[in-house]
């Protein structure tokens, strides 16, 4: 037996708005956790972190929000449930190969997700995209092992989350 649903929004208890369709069919999550920034690779140097490389916000939506904590290199996460990741770098013309990795950590856990590496030559450098489980307030951190990123606020430099469910 098949039904259907003809609704525009749907609501929790309070009234509000957790999911719209417009006429067209598009589905809109309003709500839907989303950060992503770029950096400057001018702060990273063999066996660090993001830290302290913020440049500008590309995109900020939702509630409750996903945060960068700069000071500290940390995407934390505000729900529990699945998430997709981005990142990418790019290398600095002559600084060698760049490696790292990033890490999902829970309170004292740290666990390694994924490893990226790149050739290190002119405008290379590794990316990569995910989808990862976490709980709330968990967070992501990216550590470099070797290699020279390019130091300016460059469109290939970006790190980011967005909730999925």
């Amino acid at each position: 037996m098949t039904g259907i649903l003809k609704v525009d929004q749907i609501q929790n208890n309070t009234g509000t708005q957790a999911m719209s369709i417009d006429n067209t069919g598009n589905v809109n999550f309003s709500n839907r956790p989303s950060f992503m920034f770029r950096f400057t690779g001018a702060n990273w140097t063999t066996n660090s972190s993001l830290a302290g490389s913020f440049s500008s916000t590309l995109v900020n939506q939702g509630s409750p929000s996903i945060t960068w904590d700069d000071a500290n290199g940390r995407l934390t996460v505000p729900l529990t449930g699945l998430y997709f990741i981005t990142f990418g770098i790019l290398s600095n013309s002559g600084g060698g190969r760049i490696e790292g990795s990033l890490f999902h950590n829970r309170g004292a856990t740290s666990t390694q997700v994924v490893n990226f590496n790149g050739t290190g030559s002119t405008y290379d450098g590794p990316t990569f995209t995910i989808v990862y489980p976490a709980i709330a307030n968990d967070y992501f951190t990216i550590t470099e092992y070797s290699g020279t990123a390019y130091t300016s606020s460059h469109p290939n430099n970006y790190f980011g989350a967005t909730f999925l469910g």
